[in-house]
């Protein structure tokens, strides 16, 4: 019997946990991002599970649309294409400034193992938008960014 009680116990523990998770993962706050003269709707993943999941799963993204990924502080990040079904350029920013811009990244087909991605420069904010953003609008290493969140 109480063996019995102990797995009803453990089941609704992982039942709640994996609703939290996807709960969590699943209402991610909207902000406004400029950068320049650019501005954009962003969604915010401002907590672990949400960091997780990023894009991942996803089949696209709108056209002029990204996440943010938002850190308590600045340090080195790496993030893996694992998951992902569309190609993405990610900008990595701190104290108000594109620090760090990488271009192209391709998600894994059938078999291949997923890219990698390793920052070189410590950063508080990475930005995840579709490829070919950052070429269309001349984003570069120093141009400003303020994220306003709107709920």
């Amino acid at each position: 019997m109480k063996v019995f009680i102990l797995l009803i116990f453990l089941a609704l523990l992982v039942a709640g946990g994996v609703y939290y998770y996807q709960k969590d993962t699943q209402d991610l706050a909207m902000a406004d991002l400029r950068i320049g003269d650019k501005q954009i709707k962003v969604e915010l993943a401002d907590t672990l599970p949400k960091q997780i999941q990023g894009l991942a799963g996803r089949d696209s993204i709108c056209f002029d649309c990204g996440m943010v990924f938002v850190y308590d502080r600045p340090q080195f990040h790496l993030f893996t294409m694992q998951g992902m079904r569309f190609p993405l350029d990610m900008v990595f920013i701190d104290q108000g400034r594109i620090v760090e811009i990488r271009e192209g990244l391709r998600y894994p087909e059938n078999g291949e193992a997923p890219l990698t991605i390793q920052s070189s420069v410590e950063a508080g904010m990475v930005l995840e938008v579709n490829e070919g953003f950052v070429y269309r609008n001349r984003l570069k290493v120093g141009d400003s960014v303020n994220l306003t969140r709107t709920n």
